[in-house]
């Protein structure tokens, strides 16, 4: 019974995890029609649950030290994505021969922090079991 409560707002409307938005927006009449989803968890298209939130920090861990954040990517794809921001102080212990006055993108596009970067993330791939945690895109 309390989950079942939990799943429920206190208009008592299911709570579904989906976002709509009305097919037109002066005329609520009109229905709604679906625009994505609210929770950070998603489906592959294999029917493969992602949990981002499990997920996100081990894939930073992999990237380290080229990785400061990542958004995890794949809804209604087969596969998982990862759009990553990278680390300034992680990227400068990587490409000192460029100089501490070495901009943003020469760093990210240094070989060294490809090399560790592709290193990294398929040695978590190779540890991970399954389509909810292997990376198969990274930008």
């Amino acid at each position: 019974p309390e989950l079942t409560a939990e799943a429920f707002d206190e208009e008592g409307w299911l709570k579904t995890g989906d976002a709509v938005r009305f097919a037109e927006e002066d005329n609520p009449a009109a229905g709604l029609l679906f625009d994505g989803r609210v929770a950070e968890n998603f489906k592959l298209t294999t029917g493969t649950w992602v949990n981002v939130g499990m997920l996100r920090p081990v894939v930073i861990a992999a990237g380290a030290p080229v990785i400061e954040d990542a958004v995890i990517t794949g809804h209604d794809s087969d596969e998982i994505g990862i759009l990553t921001f990278p680390s300034l102080a992680g990227l400068k212990s990587l490409c000192s021969d460029l100089g501490s006055d070495a901009k943003l993108e020469d760093m990210a596009r240094h070989p060294t922090v490809k090399t560790a970067l592709r290193e990294g993330l398929a040695k978590h791939n190779v540890q991970t079991h399954g389509s909810s945690m292997r990376i198969a895109r990274c930008l």
